[in-house]
């Protein structure tokens, strides 16, 4: 029995050891603290980046920022790249997080220690039902639920095309990913479409594959280099070319554009990141 405890004791401390680092990215999967209507939102430090650069959130919800970088860095919060004694997380070494719950009012700018003045975010903190809001890489993305439809507001620095893909794939790849697509033609006619990923490299319209277009289009402009969309969309059309939305529960979307007007040619440029709809 002696030999029995001792093999068990062993095993308990072998599976501690081999047990994974904390820092993962499983806490991006964790569902939101709906019993306190709070959220929990994903900032990522790629590239010498905070993606999202600008981030609108409700006060009680909390914002972790996880370093995706081969380097260390900090978010700390001040202006002008003098700490402002809100918050430091100190050195953040590869796969490294920190977590902050907001709940004062207010907005809240910060930035990396190491690498201001190009490495700097801001956190806005709102009580009101507006659009939520992202800001990355010059591309602005608002968006909230109205009954059971999706409001988007979406621009970029294009005068070509212009995409938000839903549940997109870490790998980037198009397979299954539900596209909603759309460019601007003499400054203010758009042209929007209802796309599916139906290989790893391609997408197509819901149409042409059998599907409808749930696409309701609002408005779209083209002014100053910028491209914007704006549109809404069902949260669940029954569509099996789209993807089912849940208000309170996190999305993978990719954002991309293009050069020119149409549905087809190549991006000069996409991200991925997450919402929490």
């Amino acid at each position: 029995m002696k030999w029995f405890g001792f093999f068990l004791f062993a095993l308990l401390i072998i599976g501690v050891i081999l047990s994974p680092n904390c820092n993962t990215y499983k806490d991006e999967l964790t569902p939101p603290d709906t019993t306190h209507n709070a959220h929990t939102y994903i900032v990522r430090m790629p590239s010498m980046k905070f993606v999202p650069e600008t981030l609108l959130v409700k006060d009680g919800d909390t914002v972790i920022w996880i370093n995706d970088d081969v380097m260390a860095h900090t978010t700390t919060s001040g202006i002008n790249g003098v700490w402002d004694s809100i918050w430091d997380s100190g050195d953040m070494p590869v796969g490294d997080s920190f977590k902050r719950v907001f709940t004062v009012l207010g907005d809240y700018p910060y930035f990396c220690t190491y690498h201001y003045p190009g490495m700097s975010g801001l956190v806005k903190v709102n009580p009101t039902d507006t659009f939520k809001l992202l800001i990355t890489n010059n591309i602005k993305l608002q968006w909230r639920i109205e009954a059971e439809s999706l409001h988007v507001i979406m621009s970029a620095p294009c005068t070509g095309w212009f995409s938000i893909g839903f549940e997109s794939l870490p790998n980037n790849q198009m397979q299954g990913v539900n596209y909603i697509i759309g460019y601007v033609t003499n400054d203010s006619i758009m042209a929007i479409q209802d796309n599916y990923g139906d290989s790893p490299i391609s997408h197509v319209s819901d149409i042409s594959l059998g599907g409808a277009d749930n696409i309701k289009a609002i408005k779209g402009t083209e002014t100053g280099g910028r491209t914007e969309l704006e549109f809404k969309i069902p949260l669940n059309s029954g569509d099996i070319y789209d993807v089912v939305l849940t208000k309170n529960t996190r999305h993978s979307i990719q954002l991309a554009y293009g050069s020119l007007d149409d549905f087809e040619s190549m991006h000069d440029f996409d991200v991925v990141v997450t919402i929490t709809l």
